[in-house]
């Protein structure tokens, strides 16, 4: 999970890190009181240990700049039974609505929102048929969906381009 996605998050003991300072703790833990971002892996080479590397949240001046190691293997903090992660179901794109700025007030928000696929051309009548393309809306091209931004379309078609989004497929012009 961590090399494919990034870090997870995991409960620790943190008594055993009030002192830490380097090196690979290997201590027991006794309770889970704190959580830490496990950011990857590695072998000790002064000891030959396996080790977690772990980011902590109590800044630089902490053990190794804010970060430690800890055994891998061992449940050592009882880091390797408390860990939690995300998978996203899917990644935003122009084509899933994008991820758009809004003002700090949340003003404009409204206007990035694209709307469901079945409400295109209502929404399209109130924009202009650029605004439809940039948000990447769709139209009906006979008994399929496509997105305005052309990506997906069959053999280079489009929709029209005539402001109000028609629903109708157009050959590239």
């Amino acid at each position: 999970e961590i090399y494919t996605r990034g870090p997870i998050a995991c409960g620790v003991d943190a008594e055993p890190l009030h002192n830490y300072t380097g090196g690979v703790t290997v201590a027991a833990g006794k309770g889970v009181n704190h959580i830490i971002s496990i950011v990857g892996w590695g072998v000790d080479d002064a000891s030959g240990e396996d080790y977690w590397e772990v980011r902590n949240s109590w800044g630089e001046y902490w053990g190794e700049m804010g970060y430690a190691k800890v055994a891998k293997g061992k449940n050592a903090l009882l880091i390797e039974s408390n860990c939690a992660w995300a998978v996203p179901e899917r990644w935003t794109s122009m084509d899933t609505g994008g991820n758009k700025p809004c003002h700090e007030d949340g003003g404009n928000c409204d206007e990035h929102l694209p709307p469901s696929p079945r409400h295109c051309t209502k929404y399209c009548t109130k924009k202009a048929i650029q605004m439809c393309s940039e948000f990447g809306m769709f139209c009906n091209c006979g008994d399929a969906l496509y997105n305005t931004t052309g990506q997906g379309m069959p053999h280079g078609e489009k929709c029209g381009h005539t402001p109000g989004c028609t629903d109708e497929c157009a050959a590239p012009i």
